[in-house]
């Protein structure tokens, strides 16, 4: 699999089995009393599951040399940030490995000949990825190109639902570029960095040339611009998130088992709304390489590579060894708040109130964790008004729909980019039937109480965290729609089943689109379709409206 699905820094829950400790996010909540919503549990049978697994291709090993060892990380994942998942079983066998590759299996899984069974930690409330499974996998000696092996991986979630995967082994002969990765370098806003850049080619041929692809997320500017570079610094046509790309010709040979690294320095400055930010290094060899974009060439001098000693960093424990590059923590905050403007609509009739989560910033910020969301928040429904129609991204909490769990996207488009930049807001519109006459409260609070305030630790100003949600009623009794007050997007309004959904802010906001009920599969107020890439399963979210 190719690059990454996101364009700014992630930082994975990978952990192997048998590592000490597991991480544990709580969740902070609106005060809501005796009467409040359910803890953050789900039967066991109601978690669907997900798993993901790569394909790994070897050169043979040449004799008398040392195999290379690859790590294949095993991921499972599911859908609702809003239960947490308990530990879990994997059931591998390697029979189909015997006289290509040997297979080390992590500690605490129980070996019976080719075959493991291997517990993996559960997962907290708020994540949504469950620590990897990292499988050891090395040639044997002597195999020659064209062998090819195969092991299965598979999950039976309790409701009978078994999953199976068997990724693939290949020896093949030809060139094979590993990138490095660094570890997380600190900065502050208004800094620069170095990215270390190493590629090594593990394979048994030369290469005649390289195409090196360099991607800064959106909080980063990149310092030279090497003159055999073309740099795009539009935003993604894919994902709708800013970034500056380099695809750069590299015309050198690189040999068979040498390590090089860049001969000037590459480097980037931290933007004042900087935060979790990353420089992505992809390798390409020439059948590999793709077409310049369109954009502007570097006017500096050219990128060239060297010989260097030492192999390649960081490559052990990633699935996709063609691309690396490096991580930066910038010392930055954001304020996020969130707000509601209070509504009125007549006894009997449906209002819309629209809860907006405001980025004051200064940082803009992306997902810290893969396919977990940017914020949640919890909401009680004020009183007075009964719910008709909210976000697929929130899910009621009870049988009643007094109490809604609610999530930004998890998935990035053109249209709702999971960024929340600095300045700008996410929109959750609620529609309600007013039920009664007077003054009606409800409550809305970002969830940030989770240990080492894990949930926002960006956000060191709670003041804003917090929200009334106010309804009043007019003094007619017509059933008309009254619509909150703010902003709205070029993307529409709420409201009516099929309509799309509000945006604050303009460009670079997360909308929720409205469904009537029943048109897709929920999981968890998500809706999830599969897809395919190379070795593995992904699941998508799209995003939908509920109604009651």
């Amino acid at each position: 699999m190719r690059g990454r699905a996101f364009t700014g820094r992630l930082r994975p829950a990978a952990l192997a089995l048998g590592a000490a400790g597991v991480l544990t996010l709580g969740g902070g909540a609106v005060a809501f009393g005796a009467d409040g919503p359910p803890a953050d549990t789900a039967p066991a049978d109601s978690i669907d599951l997900g798993l993901r697994a790569y394909d790994v291709t070897f050169a043979p090993t040449a004799a008398g040399a040392e195999p290379v060892t690859r790590s294949m990380a095993v991921t499972m994942f599911h859908h609702d940030p809003n239960v947490a998942v308990p530990a879990q079983r994997l059931t591998f066998s390697a029979a189909g490995m015997k006289n290509v590759a040997e297979v080390v299996w992590p500690q605490g899984c129980t070996v019976t000949g080719a075959d493991a069974v291997c517990t993996v930690p559960g997962a907290p409330v708020g994540r949504l990825d469950l620590p990897d499974v990292a499988v050891k996998i090395r040639p044997l000696p002597g195999v020659a190109a064209g062998a090819k092996g195969s092991f299965s991986v598979s999950h039976r979630n309790t409701n009978g639902k078994t999953q199976t995967f068997k990724p693939t082994v290949t020896l093949a002969d030809g060139p094979s570029l590993v990138v490095g990765r660094a570890a997380a370098t600190t900065l502050a806003p208004g800094a620069n960095g170095d990215v270390p850049v190493t590629v090594t080619n593990e394979g048994n041929a030369d290469v005649a040339s390289v195409q090196l692809e360099l991607r800064w997320s959106h909080g980063l500017t990149p310092v030279e611009r090497f003159s055999n570079c073309v740099y795009d610094t539009s935003r993604d046509p894919r994902q709708g998130v800013d970034r500056t790309v380099a695809r750069c010709a590299v015309d050198q040979p690189l040999a068979a088992g040498a390590s090089y690294g860049v001969r000037d320095t590459v480097s980037m400055k931290a933007n004042a709304d900087a935060y979790a930010e990353s420089v992505d290094v992809t390798a390409f060899t020439p059948k590999e390489a793709t077409a310049h974009p369109a954009g502007e060439p570097g006017t500096g001098p050219a990128l060239h590579l060297v010989p260097v000693p030492g192999g390649t960093p960081g490559a052990d424990g990633r699935n996709d060894t063609s691309y690396g590059g490096a991580d930066f923590t910038v010392t930055n905050t954001a304020d996020f708040g969130i707000s509601a403007p209070e509504v009125t609509g007549a006894n009997g009739a449906q209002v819309k109130l629209t809860v907006h989560v405001d980025n004051h910033g200064p940082a803009s910020i992306d997902p810290l964790e893969y396919f977990t969301p940017v914020t949640r928040f919890d909401v009680r429904v004020p009183d007075g008004t009964a719910l008709v129609e909210w976000p697929v991204t929130c899910a009621p909490r009870d049988t009643a729909k007094r109490y809604l769990r609610c999530a930004s996207d998890t998935e990035s488009d053109v249209e709702r980019p999971v960024t929340l930049y600095s300045g700008k807001s996410y929109d959750f519109p609620l529609t309600l039937r007013v039920t009664s006459t007077g003054m009606h409260r409800g409550e809305a609070a970002l969830l940030t109480t989770g240990p080492n305030r894990i949930e926002l630790p960006f956000d060191h100003n709670a003041a804003n965290n917090t929200v009334a949600l106010v309804v009043k009623t007019s003094a007619s009794n017509a059933s008309a729609t009254a619509g909150s007050s703010g902003s709205s997007g070029s993307n529409g309004t709420t409201g009516s089943a099929g309509s799309s959904g509000a945006v604050s802010g303009g460009a670079g906001n997360a909308s929720l689109p409205a469904t009537g009920a029943g048109a897709t599969r929920l999981i968890g107020g998500i809706a999830v379709g599969a897809v395919a890439f190379g070795g593995a399963v992904l699941f998508t979210a799209r995003n939908r409206r509920r109604t009651a």
